[in-house]
């Protein structure tokens, strides 16, 4: 009897259409060290639901958005998801092209995923809480 080993299944997620041509783009025009958080992006992204951007719901992890969620460990953070550009750790803003970045993106509260770290670990995050930052 041959038995297969099957992935987790996936969440769904979620990705307004203004973010999903802005990281399709980004991602498609990324390479070097960033190259393999970029095909994490790419594979979020094909298997995302796009809706308009106004439509995004308020519980859905988007870019500029910031987000609880807590690790297999029990550990807890709260980061706002930002393009690389913007991105600074000790202030809380975690780059989209990130592992944890690329997985979180799409998520809506309640939702978990697992990802490969660099080091080639693999972490699971659920999320929490999404905020929309403050205008």
């Amino acid at each position: 009897m041959t038995s297969k080993t099957r992935s987790p299944k996936l969440p769904r997620i979620i990705i307004g259409d203004e973010d999903f041509k802005a990281l399709r783009l980004l991602a498609d025009n990324v390479g070097g060290h960033l190259a393999d958080a970029a095909e994490q992006l790419v594979n979020e992204l094909e298997r995302a639901k796009q809706v308009a951007q106004a439509k995004l719901p308020a519980d859905v992890v988007a870019m500029g958005r910031y987000v609880f969620f807590e690790q297999a460990d029990g550990t807890k953070r709260r980061i706002q998801l930002v393009w690389p550009d913007q991105a600074d750790i000790a202030e809380g803003r975690i780059s989209v092209l990130t592992p944890v970045g690329a997985a979180l993106i799409g998520l809506s509260e309640t939702q978990s995923i697992s990802f490969t770290t660099p080091k080639g670990d693999t972490q699971t995050v659920t999320v929490l809480k999404v905020e929309k930052p403050e205008t």
